[in-house]
């Protein structure tokens, strides 16, 4: 009531969570509660790969934004994100300087390039990897987290630093940045370089190193393109399945450099506005500088299909590829859940993400409209709240493009299911 945007609250939904705490959540959600609902069933299937026992799993405490571990037994290390769309973007570059227009050297189809793509990315991943492992075996040097330690029966019956074997469990994390950006921008290259050939790998890639100067049809029709992930196409949800289980396979459980395992998390916080302002032009029809996709988002204006479209895309990414946390940036047109009827519908679409496998829905519920009329008026809204990466904040205390894309996105969604 006092429409603070914090502290934050995540609660955990299981199948027999009474209907009162659903209709209660729900609502306090429209009202722009800080409230992250996570599915149990799935927080637990998404640890068992990792080692976790049973009682482990029903125990699981959340902390941060929607991350969780066992309960006192468990910790996690967080500080590597991996730039996905980086590969793609030095391919184009390199073709474009080649010579070549005609005949896509030296890839002549889309699954040399994807091959080319899948090759670099590993490339990436397992060097980010190995310096891990190595920079974390002197992390109980560098850093040692003594009142922890001496808080922490295992880690003083061991003698060892509370990071330093000090648990049971000793996780490591490396999270994605731009997923839906390179899954877009593989798609892109897809469809306008080898299915409808209206553009040579050469000419796209010094098209984007001209920043898409004196091709904006082209671009607007690879931004435009129906070949997106996040609106329920086939094609497209196969492709990402394919890109994000290639990225965490390289390293999901295997030991890191304390005793432990790596983990990934759905989650690039605020990075995707960073690295997305370090890359240059990408195929999707993205500009230089510009935002990549959010967190395991859709890019904004993928979700062409509404919230069902983009709810059953996300269900391709199985929550065995994140131990530990993902989270599903979700916006919902007020018009969609409004009344009593809107409640059901609202419980019908979380209850469908967590069968389809999601695990913490980042929900913002809120008109184009609202949005508009507060950039104009900013005194008028100053309790406006949208969620971020797993946090509230207040409208007015966004940059200007940032909002820009919460309306683009919503508008998109709309009030379709």
């Amino acid at each position: 009531k006092t429409a603070l945007p914090t502290p934050k609250f995540q609660l955990k939904m299981a199948k027999n969570t009474p209907d009162e705490i659903w209709w209660k959540a729900l609502d306090m959600l429209r009202k722009h509660a800080p409230l992250c609902l996570m599915s149990e069933e799935n927080m637990a299937r998404s640890m068992k790969p990792v080692g976790l026992t049973d009682e482990e799993c029903r125990d699981l405490l959340i902390w941060g934004c929607f991350e969780y571990l066992p309960r006192a037994k468990g910790n996690c290390t967080s500080n590597v994100k991996v730039n996905l769309p980086q590969p793609i973007e030095e391919m184009l570059a390199e073709c474009a300087g080649n010579g070549h227009v005609k005949d896509n050297a030296p890839y002549h189809d889309f699954y040399s390039f994807k091959a080319e793509y899948f090759r670099r990315l590993h490339a990436n991943t397992d060097r980010t990897v190995e310096l891990r492992r190595e920079d974390e075996r002197h992390l109980a040097e560098i850093n040692p987290a003594l009142v922890l330690s001496l808080a922490l029966p295992s880690a003083l019956e061991k003698g060892v630093d509370a990071f330093s074997l000090g648990y049971k469990y000793n996780f490591s994390t490396i999270s994605e940045c731009g997923f839906a950006t390179a899954v877009d921008s593989l798609l892109a290259v897809k469809e306008f370089v080898y299915d409808r050939k209206m553009v040579s790998l050469a000419e796209l890639g010094r098209i984007l190193a001209a920043d898409w100067e004196g091709h904006e049809e082209l671009r607007l029709r690879m931004k435009n393109s129906k070949l997106k992930w996040g609106c329920g196409n086939p094609e497209a949800d196969a492709l990402a399945k394919e890109v994000i289980e290639g990225f965490t396979s390289r390293f999901v459980g295997k030991p890191n450099g304390r005793g432990g395992k790596f983990v990934c998390y759905g989650l690039n916080s605020r990075n995707f506005i960073g690295n997305g302002r370090a890359a240059g032009a990408t195929p999707d029809g993205r500009k230089k500088g510009e935002h990549f996709s959010k967190n395991m988002a859709p890019s904004v204006g993928a979700e062409t299909e509404g919230i069902t479209g983009s709810i059953k895309s996300y269900g391709a990414i199985a929550p065995e590829n994140f131990p530990c946390g993902s989270i599903y940036d979700v916006m919902i047109h007020p018009s969609t859940v409004a009344g009593e009827k809107g409640l059901r519908v609202f419980r019908m679409l979380v209850e469908r993400f967590y069968a389809g496998g999601g695990v913490a829905m980042n929900i913002n519920i809120v008109s184009p409209e609202t949005l508009r009329d507060a950039q104009k008026h900013p005194a008028k809204y100053e309790n406006l709240q949208v969620r971020v990466a797993g946090w509230n904040i207040r409208w007015n205390d966004i940059p200007r493009k940032e909002q820009d894309e919460y309306i683009a996105r919503i508008e998109t969604v709309g009030g379709s299911l």
